[in-house]
């Protein structure tokens, strides 16, 4: 697998609202939180998203993504960013309260599950 730029981040669980994931304080990230919604549009339904995740800042929406599993806790998505080119999200959700998440800017794989396996495999994700 080539080499890939990434930005890597944890997300913990909201105290207040159950389906927010706080970005934790010593990230920089473009999404200061996670919001998790079941998916409505059946568009994302038919392509397989189990989740969709949206995040704002200063109620402008800057990311939706519909999720899409490779496991139990494993996912992967889509975002169209702020130069209208898109930005692939791998999602994993390392415990009950605890989220990972790793963005590619400007990054589109044809094979998104063969790339995010090869990724996660390249980390030590996956054994």
């Amino acid at each position: 697998m080539r080499k890939s730029n990434f930005i890597h981040a944890s997300f913990f669980r909201s105290e207040k609202q159950r389906n927010i994931f706080d970005l934790d304080n010593l990230s920089e990230f473009p999404f200061p939180f996670l919001r998790f919604e079941p998916p409505r549009d059946p568009r994302l339904i038919c392509g397989g998203a189990k989740h969709v995740i949206e995040s704002f800042v200063k109620r402008n929406k800057v990311l939706h993504s519909g999720l899409i599993p490779i496991s139990n806790c494993i996912f992967y998505g889509n975002n169209l960013n702020e130069q209208n080119k898109t930005d692939f999200l791998i999602i994993i959700f390392d415990k009950k309260d605890t989220i990972e998440v790793y963005l590619f800017p400007n990054r589109n794989p044809i094979n998104k599950s063969k790339f995010t396996f090869e990724f996660l495999l390249d980390i030590g994700k996956i054994p």
